[in-house]
């Protein structure tokens, strides 16, 4: 931070797009690093440095620290922020019989816990093993999951109405139903298989003249893919190979259009992943085509 800088700033930014800057902070408070802002009935600027989170006043300036640090976090969710910690820093700042179970971890763990509106204390917490990847809170039955390093947990249907520790159940993820939603093309791209032969044409005319040999489409909408065959002039005599989606998961396209040419991007590929010399250790596959 340049000597004569005001400081860092924090600003709310509403619906409409207005922002209201707050003051700039302290020198103090320079060092508190990247901070994560939310609003939890009070605005809340969390830091992972040890006991650096701040309240802050309506000017969006640190009024007081909370009592507790969260190395992961904070996870936006609405009943109020998430955070996540190894156990034995959470328990020690609140000397409260509650957390004694806390403090010795199996192995590697991490405590996720909410605050109440007070920001004294947790109001719930969990415990699941490995390191965070990502929490959600389900607010229709009352239950947290939490997706870490080791698996997917979550806790019995309306344990979130009660304060307190909350019991994770691990999760198979093969047995969870996945939704069968219905993939449609948009409305001005007409009959998608129509549609993909007229893009076939157009990407034969566009990439002929660069060693394009052919489109052919393989499959109907929406899992249709195109195999690209094409030759390249150090290679006598060698068909080579490429397949592409013709359509996002969302139905949408996902053609190649524009410059470069999509035999451009193909050859540019080529050559940023090995040249010649990839191509040469490739032996021939499916239909005799070297596919790359």
């Amino acid at each position: 931070m340049a000597e004569n800088s005001p400081g860092p700033q924090c600003a709310r930014i509403g619906t409409d797009g207005t922002v209201t800057l707050g003051a700039p902070w302290p020198r103090p408070y320079w060092s508190l690093g990247d901070v994560a802002l939310v609003d939890h009935d009070a605005p809340l600027a969390l830091s992972h440095q040890y006991r650096r989170s701040q309240v802050l006043d309506d000017n969006l300036l640190p009024v007081s620290a909370l009592p507790f640090d969260a190395s992961h976090g904070p996870y936006i969710q609405k009943d109020g922020p998430w955070l996540a910690r190894t156990p034995d820093p959470v328990a020690r700042p609140y000397r409260d019989p509650a957390f004694a179970g806390l403090v010795a971890p199996r192995g590697v763990e991490f405590n996720y816990f909410r605050l109440d509106p007070r920001l004294a204390r947790p109001t719930s917490w969990a415990t699941a093993p490995g390191h965070p990847k990502d929490l959600a809170v389900q607010p229709s039955t009352g239950q947290l999951w939490i997706s870490t390093t080791y698996g997917l947990y979550r806790t019995d249907a309306g344990s979130l109405e009660t304060p307190g520790s909350i019991d994770m159940h691990e999760v198979s993820v093969a047995a969870l139903a996945a939704p069968e939603v219905p993939v449609v093309a948009p409305p001005e791209m007409g009959d998608p298989d129509e549609w993909l032969e007229l893009e076939r044409a157009r990407l034969i005319h566009e990439n002929q003249q660069q060693g394009l040999l052919d489109v052919e489409i393989d499959g109907w909408f929406p899992t249709a893919k195109l195999i690209v065959t094409f030759a390249v002039g150090r290679f006598p005599g060698v068909v080579f190979a490429r397949r592409f989606s013709a359509f996002t998961r969302d139905g949408a396209p996902a053609l190649w259009r524009g410059a470069p040419t999509l035999m451009d991007h193909i050859s540019l590929d080529i050559q940023e992943s090995g040249g010649d010399r990839r191509l040469r250790k490739r032996e021939p596959g499916a239909f005799g085509y070297v596919w790359v």
